[in-house]
């Protein structure tokens, strides 16, 4: 089924952009393309869907076709031979049925032609006296066969039994939680209800029936004596854990309940809806305690700090935004688009803002230590689509549609340089290891070098025909490789400030591109649902990941060897680079290793090489 080529978004398509790679877009995507395309003076124009195959599927679905064909034709021979086979079954049993029926009206002829009669005749006389003689419609029961039944049916009727299986492991099951002690799972489902498994036992222990709608989100208290689940039916329901029963309904949204969490202290229930409020729920009392409003779309997650002081909220308005619990009120308004992590992993850097209602635009930085906010910094005046860290962690690098490059103290939480020279947003930045340079990729189509000791730009690497998407730097500073959607990826001798190479073989868009630790292989994911390893040496294909169609995570490439790892959204995959296999190692859910492995199921889930 073909779906939105919106990153992230799952909907049915509805118009296809003739202007933009052929961008298959859902109603609601339509309308955010045409303005972001009439901001960079791009004329869209929307037309029915057109599917074109890439070379490589059209050739092999004309070489099926023709298999095929040969296949029918082969059938009907063998048709022809078995209705030969099936004429002389049907005249040997046409003829033996006739010897019989003759042997009976000769019987009949005998009895008929006589005047006196013997004592063995007697029985016969009786039986044909007192008795009518009828016969059934004759039927060739014992000529059994199917003239057409082919494997391809067989196949997809397994298929389909562990399709639907698989989709109810992945449907029905919509969340779960465990119990601090680890001895119970709870598991919200689409059936409507609660389940209590066992952990210890593998058992089912309770079934918690009341919702009269979809189960959304489940949550345990920290005492492990009450669950609360949200659901569909537009309720937030507490159910007591130990004596397996409902404790109460909490009514107050309007629409679907899509996400619950509990404070540590057991106090008080969150709940994120469809109604685009976050709700307060005093777990004490089993009564409302806040709404709270500034969402403009679906809530889909709500959690809360460690402290019980603030709860955050994700939503489709594209915003994550922070409410103060205690006082009841927003904090802050965050549309992240990018994070990085410091090295010894204290900080994560968070860059904000969207075209939407958002006018956030900020780095931010968080303590993961001790959980909270360290410091705005301010100063982007558009969206901040990418931010780095360099490797001493003193500084963090952001890039954003403001068209500027911006430098931060992260020390002493300011700004340190504004680099200006991009003519359009910039999409991605990254820092070279020894911190001197700074590399950008951006919409003007360009690739930048900054020298980021002398806060200036170093060099101009022109080539690419339409956006840049992603850049990354191999570790011995001598390249940098880009991902555009001119379809290509581009390697770019950093030391002589020139293109070393042009990557062809994708047929749409590059999300995004990264480079083995050994420097040996590039990775680049497409929207053309591939992902494809390169040798960096003599710049050729080496291999090309197949990903049936499921849009997958940045591939990450293992520091510790020729490895790269994939988010298949059923598990993740290892793909060994040296002896071209993947491995599908790891699963999240155990159940799915059942079903995913059948050879069936593993060609239309599983990514494969081609």
């Amino acid at each position: 089924m073909l779906r939105c080529s919106t990153f992230g978004c799952d909907e049915l398509p509805f118009k296809q952009c003739t202007q933009c790679d052929g961008l298959i877009l859902c109603k609601k995507c339509i309308r955010i393309h045409f303005d972001n395309s009439f901001e960079k003076d791009i004329r869209c124009s929307f037309e029915k869907i057109k599917i074109k195959l890439s070379t490589r599927n059209f050739t092999k679905l004309r070489k099926n076709i023709k298999k095929s064909i040969s296949k029918i034709e082969d059938q009907k021979t063998r048709i022809m031979t078995e209705a030969q086979k099936t004429i002389c079954q049907i005249e040997l049993m046409v003829k033996s049925a006739f010897d019989q029926l003759d042997n009976i009206i000769l019987e009949y002829n005998q009895i008929y032609n006589k005047t006196e009669f013997e004592e063995k005749d007697y029985k016969k006389i009786n039986d044909i006296i007192r008795e009518s003689l009828d016969f059934e419609n004759p039927s060739f029961s014992e000529v059994e066969g199917s003239l057409t039944k082919n494997k391809k049916n067989k196949i997809e009727r397994v298929s389909k039994e562990i399709i639907k299986n698989l989709y109810s492991l992945l449907i029905e099951v919509n969340s779960v939680a465990i119990t601090s002690d680890n001895r119970f799972v709870v598991s919200g489902s689409s059936d409507k209800t609660v389940r209590v498994w066992n952990l210890l036992e593998k058992r089912q222990e309770a079934v918690l029936e009341g919702h009269t709608s979809y189960v959304n989100s489940v949550a345990i208290t920290s005492d492990n004596r009450f669950v609360v689940s949200g659901s569909s039916d537009k309720t937030v329901r507490v159910w007591n854990l130990l004596e397996k029963r409902q404790e109460a309904v909490l009514e107050g949204h309007t629409s679907y309940v899509n996400s619950v969490a509990i404070t540590s202290d057991n106090r008080f229930v969150v709940s994120g809806s469809d109604d685009k409020t976050v709700r307060v729920w005093n777990l004490l009392e089993k009564r409302q305690e806040a709404v709270l409003e500034g969402h403009t779309d679906y809530v889909n997650s709500v959690a809360i700090t460690s402290d019980n002081r603030f709860v955050v909220s994700g939503s489709d308005d594209k915003t994550v935004r922070v409410w103060n619990l205690l006082e009841k009120r927003q904090e802050a308004v965050l549309e992240v688009n990018s994070v990085a992590i410091t090295s010894d992993n204290r900080f994560v850097v968070s860059g904000s803002g969207s075209h939407g209602s958002s006018d956030d635009n900020t780095v931010r930085v968080w303590n993961l230590v001790e959980k909270r906010q360290e410091a705005v910094l301010e100063g982007h005046t558009s969206f901040v689509l990418s931010v780095a860290i360099t490797s001493d962690n003193r500084f963090v690098v952001s890039g954003s549609s403001d068209k500027t490059v911006r430098v931060w103290n992260l020390l002493e939480k300011r700004q340190e340089a504004v680099l200006e020279g991009h003519t359009d947003g910039v999409n991605s930045v990254a820092i070279t290891s020894d911190n001197r340079f700074v590399v950008s990729g951006s919409d003007d189509k360009t690739v930048r070098v900054w020298n980021l000791l002398e806060k200036r730009q170093e060099a101009v690497l022109e080539g690419h025909t339409s956006y840049v998407k992603s850049v990354a730097i191999t570790s011995d500073n001598r390249f940098v490789v880009s991902g555009s959607d001119d379809k290509t990826v581009r390697v770019w001798n950093l030391l002589e400030k020139r293109q070393e190479a042009v990557l062809e073989g994708h047929t749409s868009s590059v999300w995004s591109v990264a480079i083995t630790s050994d420097n040996r292989f590039v990775v680049s994911r497409s929207n053309d649902n591939t992902v494809r390893v390169w040798n960096f040496l003599n710049q050729n294909i080496k291999s090309m990941v197949i990903t049936t169609n499921h849009i997958l995570d940045e591939p990450i490439p293992s520091k510790l060897g020729n490895k790269v790892y994939l988010n298949t959204g059923f598990g993740l995959s290892i793909f060994n680079l040296d002896k071209k296999e993947i491995n599908h190692e790891l699963y999240f859910d155990k159940k799915l290793e059942e079903f995913i492995n059948d050879y069936y199921c593993e060609e239309d889930f599983l990514p494969k090489i081609d």
